[in-house]
């Protein structure tokens, strides 16, 4: 959905975003955004560290709490 690899990190770095980023340039194979049916930027997937994705495009108040969940049951 970005287009801009600039303009993109430069806003990664002006929010200082710490957590995984992901681009896709390769328009010959299935995008990340039609992989995860994506229709808006950002969207925000929480995958634990077997690859198994726990949250899917929370935002504000309901991301901080389900983070605050997941670390708890490690």
């Amino acid at each position: 959905m970005d287009e801009d690899l600039n303009s993109w990190t430069d806003q990664i770095e002006n929010f200082q975003l710490t957590w995984e980023q992901l681009i896709d340039h390769n328009d010959s194979r299935v995008s990340i955004a039609e992989k995860y049916g994506a229709s808006r930027i950002p969207l925000t997937v929480l995958i634990d560290p077997e690859g198994i994705i726990r949250a899917y495009g929370l935002r504000g108040d309901e991301l901080i709490s389900k983070i605050e969940m997941l670390e708890f049951s490690k």
